[in-house]
């Protein structure tokens, strides 16, 4: 029970959050490609890889000052996929307009709170610290994530447990974030 009180937040957000993607991306992934031509999802990830780029190019050059909206942009992805996530589940948005709805706001707002994370990572963790922090997010993130691939493999979820899953794994990931925002504080932000 120690070791859970003192796990590093980030690694267990990351955690939970894959094994709620692993669990929902086998049928929303199914069920967006439906229907689209490849031409279509090439378009998507230009699309996606352009606003990226800018997004990150703007992180390059505003880092400190766009740090101070990181809490913001944190709740504006989960209200957002909310919002997408209830368009598909009561059929006003189709599979093919949730596909390209997730590639522009993976491209501008996730890309955002990417680029935040990498900032407030930079100020949270030092040198091996760092090392030890990435090296336990990605193994433990491996691990449920093949917990939740095997759990998909066999049970089959209807297509609004899917997606209900798969926001619910962007929102912890969120939550965990702001919770180490929030408590590292912005002051942080201005020593570095």
């Amino acid at each position: 029970m120690n070791k859970i009180k003192t796990a590093d937040p980030l690694v267990v957000g990351a955690a939970l959050s894959n094994l709620f993607y692993s669990l929902a991306y086998p049928i929303v992934h199914t069920v967006t490609m439906q229907g689209l031509s490849s031409s279509w999802v090439s378009f998507a990830s230009l699309a996606n890889c352009f606003l990226a780029s800018i997004i990150t190019k703007l992180w390059l050059k505003r880092s400190k000052k766009l740090y101070y909206f990181y809490g913001i942009m944190l709740g504006i992805e989960v209200i957002v996929y909310a919002i997408l996530t209830i368009l598909f589940l009561t059929n006003v948005a189709t599979p093919a307009m949730y596909y390209m709805g997730d590639a522009i706001l993976s491209a501008v707002i996730t890309r955002n709170i990417i680029c935040g994370g990498t900032r407030l990572k930079a100020l949270r963790y030092e040198g091996e610290e760092r090392e030890e922090y990435d090296n336990k997010n990605s193994y433990y993130s491996y691990i449920t994530s093949i917990i939740g691939f095997a759990i998909s493999s066999f049970i089959v979820f209807s297509t609004p447990v899917g997606f209900i899953l798969m926001f619910v794994g962007i929102a912890i990931d969120n939550i965990f974030y702001y919770y180490v925002f929030k408590k590292e504080g912005v002051n942080n932000n201005e020593t570095s």
